[in-house]
């Protein structure tokens, strides 16, 4: 009876195991989701700015933190 409830634990904790590796798989998929996301945004807004800047200011060169990538 011993060995059948070690057995019967062990396959519960294996279950748990498989359950919480899919649960972190999905996790990691919507985090790199989001950061695809965020980084299109962040490019998004660095082309609107260099383009406002070039409208605005078009004989100045950009500031060195928006020319970094």
């Amino acid at each position: 009876i011993a060995a059948q409830n070690c057995r019967k634990r062990k396959a519960i904790n294996v279950e748990t195991l498989v359950e919480e590796v899919d649960d972190l798989k999905r996790l990691k998929h919507e985090l790199e989701e989001r950061r695809k996301s965020y980084q299109q945004q962040i490019t998004e807004t660095r082309d609107q700015y260099e383009y406002l800047h070039r409208q605005v200011l078009p004989d100045r060169q950009l500031p060195p933190a928006i020319i970094v990538k």
